[in-house]
């Protein structure tokens, strides 16, 4: 089983927006109880799951230990998507979609959160303080400069 990092709300069980709130009213009382300046940075990762590479999800699969045989499944189902938009001027020819996660797929949310999980532990290695629901993030710090 994947885990999951413990500042990701979305989508996990026994998790949920609360816990989130709950957890940075807690930090922001820390912070005035010492005194200390808070910085916050909300941030919506517009598009998050439209724009996820492709590419990215299967190194993730890999290095959190999926089986071969299942990120290999995966890729299938993403293998030769295509597209279809209307238009006012009829519907277009066929296109592939080569980046993002399928909209509607119960799979999605965890391959998109698992990914987001993964990247955000490279990128700022416990600094500053993040808390994640899908595809907004919150960051904590003590600076402008540290965020």
């Amino acid at each position: 089983m994947v885990e999951i990092a413990s500042d990701q709300f979305g989508f996990v069980p026994e998790r949920s927006t609360i816990d989130a709130i709950f957890i940075a009213r807690q930090v922001m009382e820390k912070y005035r109880e010492k005194n200390k300046p808070c910085h916050l940075a909300f941030l919506d990762l517009e598009k998050a799951y439209d724009r996820l590479p492709r590419a990215v999800l299967w190194e993730v699969m890999r290095e959190r230990g999926i089986p071969e045989c299942m990120v290999r499944t995966v890729q299938v189902m993403y293998d030769g998507s295509t597209a279809r938009v209307r238009t006012s001027h009829g519907i277009t020819s066929k296109f592939d979609i080569t980046v993002g996660v399928h909209q509607g797929s119960a799979l999605s949310p965890f391959l998109f959160i698992m990914t987001l999980d993964t990247v955000v532990k490279h990128l700022l290695e416990g600094r500053p303080f993040t808390l994640l629901y899908a595809d907004d993030v919150a960051l904590i710090a003590d600076s402008r400069a540290e965020l």
